[in-house]
């Protein structure tokens, strides 16, 4: 390596670095507001959009969830029970993945059985995502 491309190198390094801790740091601070925002409007999952009082931006803050299941006991506790004969759906998907509608239905109809199942689920919540669009951007 010349000297040239080494001084060059060098110095794109060390301008990297800086670039990334600041992106990082940069990154650090979005989610932070993200996060208060999130908490000064309030939504338990979905999507909600308000517009701010003066007209100057519109907030868009949108919350999902996050299923982790263990497939394998939750398969045991169908495949051992009669809730297939009486009608009730499966909870399943072919590639075997938790059906998060079917899951939540045993919640509303079936809260015996969604205790049964739900000690094989965890939910976390997920990103929390916000948008904002200033007037003048529209």
């Amino acid at each position: 390596m010349n000297e040239d491309t080494a001084r060059r190198l060098t110095e794109l390094s060390r301008l990297l670095y800086v670039a990334k801790a600041a992106e990082n740091m940069t990154k650090r601070k979005r989610i932070e507001i993200e996060e208060e925002i999130a908490k000064l409007v309030p939504i338990e999952k979905g999507q909600r959009t308000i517009n701010l009082p003066d007209g100057s931006a519109k907030i868009t803050v949108s919350k999902g969830r996050s299923y982790r299941t263990d497939i394998r006991a939750l398969k045991g506790l169908f495949k051992n029970s009669r809730f297939r004969e009486m009608g009730f759906p499966s909870p399943f998907k072919t590639k075997e993945e938790l059906d998060i509608e079917g899951y939540e239905w045993y919640r509303k109809h079936h809260p015996e059985v969604f205790t049964l199942m739900a000690k094989h689920v965890e939910i976390k919540p997920g990103k929390v995502s916000v948008s904002v669009k200033l007037k003048d951007e529209a």
